[in-house]
């Protein structure tokens, strides 16, 4: 009886076995699909908020803007400066 549970776990090995070395090719290719697929999941970017996108388009807005009003100032604080410098000489 022992040796019929026997050569049954040998002949189920041995099946196993070669099934596995058959599909060995097979089994790399879709092995590989399934691991991006994951990476590929846990990488998306999270959905943004339209209105939380607006906000900060706008801040940028205001902080160029501001920009321009700041550079605009300096050029004419300098060019009044060397006007005065050229005037007094």
């Amino acid at each position: 009886m022992n040796t019929i549970y026997i050569l049954i776990i040998i002949l189920i090995t041995l099946v196993t076995n070669a099934s596995l070395s058959f599909a060995m090719p097979f089994m790399k290719t879709k092995w590989k699909a399934f691991i991006t697929r994951i990476k590929r999941k846990f990488n998306t970017p999270k959905p943004v908020d339209c209105m939380l996108l607006e906000q900060r388009v706008k801040k940028l807005e205001a902080k160029s803007a501001q920009r321009q009003v700041n550079f605009k100032s300096r050029v004419r604080e300098e060019v009044i400066e060397y006007l005065e410098q050229l005037k007094n000489k």
